[in-house]
């Protein structure tokens, strides 16, 4: 079957989780399809030499994944108004589909290309796969978080922004959610309308190093490390996990910060917190965190799809603290090294991290996991494959010539 994966962005330098998913799928499908990528941004780094990456132009106001900072109400308005009718380069996606010539639209984070690419595979017959990350549908800013509130509905101005979105989506036939919270919102909206659901949790790609390697033996030296790695942003929840740690007894203990933001919301992060034993480590390996920290943080204030993070952190056999948000809950309850709080609750993190410090600060915190990051990986490959064939088997008689 020949597949054309669709991202909004791509490379072998991928920083968001959404991303680093779409390049293992394609790498993995690559070994059973014949596949290709269409992006709107290329990714820094060298591209995959698996198979071919195509781009088509989106043009707007401004860059969509880094040129927001600064805008004013009036260019972001027209922004989005811009966005929600499309801007990428229609003519650019024809030739790519003319000349890939698929027999599947494979979409993960491909907002930069909606209404016009759904209404083109429509226009074709082509069947098309969505791999829901985000709200991207439902929500220009992809969140559903507004004002430091998770959003329970679509509010107006969501509505009018994605009603080209929504109801191109009905050419959607199949759709994967990483996780079954983002499932149940979806379908609660009335999203993707005539679609087949299947959740498939986030898994990593095993690395055998990742395992094994071992930062400074700190512990050794009396000090305990907690961990953050991720998106600097008030949505993740950064400033909760600063404002936390400033009120535990911080003797021989330390944060490590991994990730970016927009430079200037960095900068007052860390004019906050002058003399406080925080590192901040910028866009890292996240081995480079893992490998220090006794206690990974996910202090997600929006219902975070399912991050990568907490996948990588039960990997790891390292314990976690985690909002009790989006996809996170169901990926962790069954561990039992998890440690979940309200994040609405003004004290709720720095009780947790207290409880979190007093269960596993004294100890070494890596442990046999009952599943391999292997196993996982087969039984996530597996499934996929399964969906695929799925898809191919209803659809042979019904794509017509092109």
């Amino acid at each position: 079957m020949r597949i054309l994966i669709v991202s909004n962005s791509f490379g072998a330098d991928a920083k968001g989780g959404a991303e680093a998913v779409a390049l293992r799928c394609a790498r993995f499908l690559h070994d059973h399809h014949d596949v290709s990528v269409l992006c709107a941004t290329s990714l820094p780094g060298e591209r995959p030499e698996e198979f071919p990456v195509y781009t088509a132009k989106y043009r707007n106001l401004y860059s969509p994944t880094h040129g927001a900072s600064g805008k004013g109400p009036l260019s972001r308005a027209m922004f989005h108004a811009i966005n929600a009718v499309g801007g990428i380069d229609v003519q650019e996606v024809r030739a790519c589909i003319d000349q890939v010539r698929p027999d599947l639209i494979y979409a993960h984070n491909s907002h930069l290309f909606q209404p016009q690419l759904m209404k083109i595979a429509g226009s074709l017959g082509l069947p098309y796969l969505v791999h829901i990350h985000d709200y991207f549908i439902v929500c220009p800013k992809i969140s559903m978080y507004k004002d430091e509130v998770n959003c329970a509905r679509q509010c107006v101005e969501c509505k009018v922004l994605t009603s080209a979105w929504r109801h191109a989506s009905s050419v959607v036939g199949t759709a994967i959610s990483v996780s079954e919270f983002v499932r149940d919102r979806h379908i609660s909206l009335g999203a993707y309308p005539n679609a087949s659901w299947h959740v498939l949790r986030n898994v990593e790609t095993p690395r055998p190093s990742a395992m094994l390697k071992k930062g400074p033996d700190r512990k050794a030296q009396g000090i305990l490390t907690l961990g953050y790695l991720g998106a600097l942003t008030p949505a993740k929840g950064i400033e909760d996990l600063i404002r936390a740690f400033k009120g535990l007894p911080r003797e021989n203990m330390r944060l490590i910060i991994g990730g970016t933001g927009e430079s200037g919301y960095v900068q007052q992060l860390k004019s906050s917190t002058d003399g406080i034993a925080i590192e901040w480590l910028g866009h890292v390996s996240p081995d480079e965190v893992y490998s220090q920290a006794d206690i990974m943080v996910v202090p997600s204030r929006w219902h975070d799809p399912q991050p990568l993070v907490v996948v990588e952190t039960l990997n790891r056999g390292l314990p976690i603290v985690a909002a009790r948000r989006g996809g996170i809950t169901e990926t962790v309850e069954d561990y039992p090294k998890a440690c979940l709080y309200d994040p609405d609750t003004d004290t709720g993190l720095a009780d947790m991290l207290e409880k979190a410090i007093c269960r596993f600060g004294q100890k070494s915190p890596r442990t046999e996991v009952t599943a391999t990051t292997k196993d996982l990986e087969n039984r996530y490959n597996r499934k996929l494959l399964d969906i695929l064939e799925t898809i191919e088997s209803s659809a042979t008689q019904n794509i017509p010539a092109r």
